[in-house]
């Protein structure tokens, strides 16, 4: 069970380390996540004729301060439900490409030494 749990975890740590190596994906998702955070969700009119924003830690409407009351449940929906699976996916597509130019890569050098 324990030799399972490893080798679940040192595949995900790989898949990860691939995804943080490319500086495109890395940096997107850690604005993302601090977007998440600090940004606003929603901007806009939320009732009739009063324009605010939504954040994580309250509303703004009309300069007024209301504290959160669903927002840190529905933050928390969003970090489980789209950001940590939208991450393993891209986790995995760049391994799986690692894995696909490594074997090409593999199949080059092969051809090379048979001409030798």
């Amino acid at each position: 069970s324990c030799c399972v749990c490893f080798t679940l975890w040192n595949t995900i740590r790989l898949r990860m380390v691939l995804l943080c190596s490319i500086d495109l994906f890395y940096y997107s998702l850690v604005g993302l996540a601090l977007y998440h955070f600090i940004g606003p969700w929603y901007i806009g009119y939320l009732t009739d004729g009063y324009f605010g924003a939504a954040f994580l830690w309250g509303t703004i409407i009309k300069g007024m301060y209301l504290p959160p009351d669903m927002q840190t449940y529905m933050g928390t929906i969003q970090l489980v439900l789209f950001l940590f699976p939208f991450t393993l996916c891209l986790c995995s597509s760049c391994y799986y490409r690692y894995i696909q130019l490594q074997s090409s890569i593999d199949l080059a050098e092969s051809n090379c030494n048979r001409g030798v």
